[in-house]
């Protein structure tokens, strides 16, 4: 979606004629995305207007972990789920004071102690939504495990992990570690 809104600005800028299908084409796959999970489109404006780095990371991390799976060979059905997922990993940060989100600071222990509980939150959030399966509650709830077991909030390794999950968190530590916070 933003990249075909990003050619019709390009068009009205240069003055051509306004290239609608492609946008016709987002605007109907976000249709669809709202009509089977609406909560979860407006979990992420909430996202948006609370913390923008968080919205664009999770943006990020949905593109990367679709790419990555589609790059697997992955079928269409599964490359929704882990976009989705991958979008729904940090919206248990709604749930967490403002303070705390946009604090630039070093974080206390017990700050990351409270951080590390979106997960938790998140899969609440999402236990009780329409149109989410499984997988998509195992990328979530999973997102922080790491393969050597130092993850949380369970401390699973290897192929505990589901393999949604393990995709989704290479996609977010990269996203992580090549992005300005």
């Amino acid at each position: 979606l933003c990249e075909a809104l990003d050619e019709v600005v390009d068009d009205i800028r240069r003055d051509r004629k306004i290239a609608v299908a492609g946008l016709k084409d987002a605007v109907s796959g976000l249709t669809d995305s709202v009509l089977r999970n609406p909560d979860a489109c407006m979990w992420l404006r909430l996202v948006k207007n609370r913390d923008s780095y968080t919205y664009y990371h999770l943006l990020d991390t949905s593109a990367l972990s679709i790419a990555f799976a589609r790059h697997l060979g992955f079928s269409h059905a599964e490359l929704s789920d882990i976009g989705l997922g991958a979008m729904l990993i940090d919206i248990g940060k709604l749930k967490l004071p403002d303070e705390l989100i946009a604090k630039t600071a070093r974080l206390t222990e017990e700050e990351q102690s409270l951080v590390r509980r979106h997960v938790e939150f998140g899969v609440e959030l999402v236990r009780e939504a329409p149109g989410i399966n499984a997988r998509i509650l195992e990328i979530v709830a999973n997102h922080h495990e790491r393969y050597d077991g130092n993850g949380y909030p369970g401390g699973l390794a290897f192929r505990k992990i589901p393999p949604f999950a393990r995709m989704v968190s290479i996609a977010d530590f990269f996203d992580a570690v090549t992005s300005d916070k």
